[in-house]
């Protein structure tokens, strides 16, 4: 399991049966989003402060001891960060996306995602759909294979930051910190996006991850604790 210690500006390797960090590697900035890349056994480390990501190789074999392999200049960025098959996505802070392939560590593209203030981002890959929550209380859904355009959008509660997908419900899970609420979205086969539900949550609940049991997992930072939903289709 990877990590990062923000107070040290690390990122660490934990061994889960050990429950023990077993290697670390010191980063250039402060750390945001950490993410793996399985096909190509790499951890890759948003770092905001210096709109760079850093990307590191993780051996098979003995101590998992990560290594420098590449690093990629987002000016304006980068915001938040996800994983597919042959490229990685990640958000300026502001109108805009950013394709990077993930062989060359390089920006493969770039177009407009509909946010005045892009934040969260959540990927369907069977659908070519990529998804942005924009921190002004909406959502859009971005067509891959019509080069980013935007398809579908919705409001959604206030002050948006981490959002999260189910590909089994097709439903994107939108919480806004400042509404205290979470909203529900479908998603259709086209990329449209219609409300479910609203779900009350917490002050600064900005956070979500959705598990593959119908389940959405939301942050309650103040009250230190998860807050669970059980979706229903």
């Amino acid at each position: 399991m990877f990590a990062s210690d923000r107070g040290k500006r690390l990122m660490v390797v934990v061994d889960v049966a050990k429950k023990a960090v077993v290697a670390s590697v010191k980063l250039a900035a402060g750390p945001d989003y950490v993410r793996y890349v399985p096909s190509l056994g790499e951890v890759w480390v948003t770092e905001p402060g210096a709109e760079q990501i850093e990307m590191f190789s993780i051996p098979k074999d003995g101590t998992p001891t990560p290594s420098l392999v590449g690093k990629v200049h987002v000016a304006g960025g980068p915001e938040s960060l996800v994983i597919g098959a042959e490229r990685a996505y990640t958000h300026l802070w502001k109108r805009e996306t950013i394709a990077l392939d993930l062989h060359a560590h390089a920006v493969a593209g770039r177009w407009k995602n509909g946010c005045a203030e892009s934040r969260g981002i959540a990927l369907d890959e069977q659908r070519g759909l990529l998804f942005a929550g924009c921190d002004e209380g909406k959502a859009t859904a971005m067509d891959l294979r019509q080069g980013g355009k935007v398809v579908g959008t919705a409001d959604t509660a206030k002050g948006v930051d981490v959002i999260a997908y189910s590909p089994q419900l097709h439903h994107l899970y939108v919480p806004g910190e400042d509404s205290a609420e979470m909203t529900v979205l479908d998603v259709a086969a086209d990329g449209k996006l219609s409300v479910v539900t609203t779900v009350p949550t917490a002050k600064g609940s900005h956070c979500v991850a959705a598990d593959d049991q119908g389940g959405a997992w939301i942050c309650d930072p103040h009250g230190g604790r998860l807050l669970y939903f059980k979706d229903a289709q």
